[in-house]
């Protein structure tokens, strides 16, 4: 297939295989999106994609009709996608019904994905519902997945609850899964019943994984949170040799259990172990 030149007029454009979107501000934008695909499919071979990058950056005016849309498009054309990312930082009118048309559209159709990144910064609508659904088709349509990074930051509706569906959602289909990022950043909801999901659905379930990001810059996580989370790692994940783990500022973790997650976890070869606002190592 021959790589279109980036073209900025457009709301797209091909690198290789590999498609990428420009920023979308409107759901018009969306729209025109979709007439700029249909126009392209009788020039390239749609199926030969691989890779796709898409941008939402505080775009502030895409509803979910602009995502249900998008949704569609991909889905009904990237049959054979094996890497998504996507970027929602502040789509703040993007609520459950938009993320439930990614599960139903991209996720159940793209089902060779290996590698998936979704970033919900700021997404004050999205709730537990929309996570139930977008991890239920993740993890029952993606089971050849290798790479998932998962960033939640500020999204404050998201409760435990979540949290555990997203934990079994994964852990129970995608076992080969060998990378797992996981941010919860200002997620004041999420209490140490949340990182005990985690560690019993992910850590527990997927036992290949040799590299882990946790930040748990959130108020409501405790000694007892970091403790089953260290203890989880350090009974079930072998293969790890790169371990990341952020405790904000604003929650109820003491140095003195900080220093005994280091010191048990201290045989994985590369561990960073952080704390506090400016991210203090251990």
């Amino acid at each position: 297939m021959t790589p279109s030149k980036p073209n900025w007029t457009k709301s797209f454009f091909f690198d290789n295989n590999k498609l990428v979107t420009n920023t979308f501000l409107t759901d018009d934008d969306m729209k025109d999106f979709a007439q700029d695909v249909k126009a392209e499919v009788g020039r390239h071979k749609w199926q030969e994609i691989t890779q796709a990058n898409v941008t939402l950056y505080s775009c502030k005016r895409i509803t979910d009709e602009g995502i249900t849309g998008l949704a569609q498009c991909l889905g009904k054309n990237l049959v054979n996608l094996q890497s998504l990312t996507m970027n929602f930082t502040s789509c703040q009118n993007v609520t459950d019904s938009g993320i439930e048309a990614l599960a139903q559209y991209i996720f159940r159709h793209c089902v060779h994905l290996s590698s998936i990144s979704i970033t919900f910064n700021k997404c004050s609508s999205l709730t537990d519902k929309g996570i139930k659904a977008l991890s239920s088709a993740i993890g029952k349509n993606s089971t050849k997945l290798k790479r998932l990074a998962l960033t939640f930051e500020e999204c404050e509706k998201i409760t435990d609850e979540g949290v555990e569906a997203l934990a079994k959602g994964i852990g129970r289909y995608c076992v080969n899964l060998q990378k797992f990022s996981i941010s919860l950043t200002w997620c004041s909801q999420i209490t140490d019943q949340g990182i005990k999901a985690l560690e019993k659905g992910i850590i527990r379930k997927c036992p290949h994984l040799n590299k882990l990001t946790v930040n748990l810059n959130t108020k409501n996580i405790t000694d007892k949170g970091a403790a089953i989370l260290a203890v989880g790692i350090h009974k079930n994940l072998h293969k790890l040799e790169d371990l990341s783990i952020f405790i904000g500022g604003e929650n109820k973790v003491t140095r003195n259990c900080l220093l005994k997650v280091k010191n048990l976890l201290s045989p994985i070869p590369k561990l960073n172990l952080s704390y506090g606002f400016k991210g203090f190592r251990i």
